[in-house]
């Protein structure tokens, strides 16, 4: 009997114990770390096409046929150097003919018809003169006076439309060897700057009329990118921001740029607005090309050694109508406490804390939703690392 009752009396003692023992380890478990400071970076993320930005589109500016392309795609061409020819042949001779039709309108001055017309006032401003000589004298009649001025008029007349005539033939002429020599020399198609021949889709033998594109020559050393951002972002982009580029199929490989230009007005589809901005990016190593799609990254602020939590770790509740305030749970002797904190700056993962902690405060972070589930006051005890 007395040994049923020792026994009793230590299951007693074993319960109680690890009842306590339960009790002292009662609590939520929960990720607790330290507030740090850390540089805080801003991005606003978009993606797009790239393109040349200094680029000329070749077009020609006759109609013939394509007699030899002196370039590839690819190659590194200067100003003046030749790309393709036509054949000149039909444009030579329009050149010939022109000249030859030059020379017969410089020859039409010296026509008898024009020489005449001037040998015509000549002896009528003598008749003039001399029949109003003898008017004066009393020799002739008024009759006789106005017939002369009036055979004057009319052969000055005669003079001057003859001479008009001819300056006109000559200038027509000279304006077709003009253009004849200018159709020629766009046989010969250069280029007007330097770069590389980006696209010429072109081929010897082809059929071509004006307008028709030729070539495409650009730097690509330097490409451009344009890509909408949200009107809830657009205040913060501004000329001159650094900008980092990725390409999928370059892993690995990061190109710098710097925003170029944003535009002033909005361009809306549904329910969205964009504001078209421009990236202008350093290609000096010429890995990306024209028409590839690239991913854009704007960095719109950067703070260093500033306080910065997990943005998980921050919550939000609304204070009053319209207002929401912002807090943390601390970890305050195994206790979580609700402490409201003021922020700042925030990206993708990470959010300033402006007022409310201190560095090197305990406070719980991790996982959100056992966060979410925390009450002020809540007993939390810390998650054990395992090595």
């Amino acid at each position: 009997m007395i040994a049923l009752v020792g026994l009793a009396i230590l299951i007693y003692v074993i319960i109680a114990v690890r009842s306590g023992q339960k009790h002292k380890n009662a609590g939520t478990v929960v990720e607790i770390s330290n507030v740090s400071r850390e540089e805080l970076v801003t991005t606003v993320s978009g993606s797009g096409v790239a393109d040349t930005q200094e680029k000329e589109e070749i077009r020609a500016e006759i109609t013939g046929l394509i007699s030899k392309i002196h370039v590839l795609e690819g190659d590194w061409v200067k100003k003046g150097d030749l790309l393709l020819t036509f054949n000149d042949r039909h444009f030579r001779r329009a050149v010939t003919s022109a000249e030859n039709a030059l020379k017969a309108a410089e020859f039409d001055s010296t026509l008898p018809s024009l020489e005449e017309a001037r040998l015509v006032v000549d002896s009528c401003r003598k008749a003039h003169d001399r029949v109003a000589l003898l008017y004066q004298q009393g020799a002739a009649t008024k009759e006789d006076l106005e017939e002369a001025v009036l055979k004057l008029k009319q052969a000055e007349i005669r003079w001057e439309q003859t001479q008009k005539l001819v300056t006109i033939k000559r200038e027509e002429a000279q304006l077709s060897l003009a253009a004849a020599q200018q159709e020629l020399a766009g046989t010969r198609v250069t280029a007007s700057r330097d770069g590389r021949v980006i696209y010429c889709p072109v081929k010897e033998g082809m059929s071509i009329v004006p307008g028709t594109f030729l070539c495409e020559i650009g730097n690509l050393e330097t490409l451009t990118v344009e890509f909408g951002v949200d009107e809830i972002d657009i205040s913060q982009i501004n000329p001159e921001q650094v900008a980092r580029i990725t390409h999928d199929g370059l892993p690995g490989m990061e190109f710098t740029g710097s925003v170029e230009q944003v535009a002033l007005k909005g361009i809306t589809k549904g329910n969205e607005c964009t504001f078209p901005v421009k990236i202008r990016i350093d290609n000096t190593m010429g890995k990306l090309r024209p028409g590839m799609t690239v991913d854009v990254e704007i960095e719109t602020a950067r703070v260093k050694e500033t306080l910065t939590l997990p943005l998980l770790a921050v919550l939000e509740e609304e204070e009053s109508i319209g207002a929401v305030g912002k807090y943390v749970f601390m970890v305050v002797d195994g206790t979580a406490v609700k402490t409201r904190v003021i922020t700042g700056l925030s990206n993708e993962s990470s959010i300033e804390i402006k007022e409310g902690l201190n560095e090197g405060d305990p406070y719980i972070s991790g996982d959100y939703d056992t966060i979410i589930r925390l009450k002020d006051g809540t007993k939390v005890r810390p998650k054990k690392t395992t090595n």
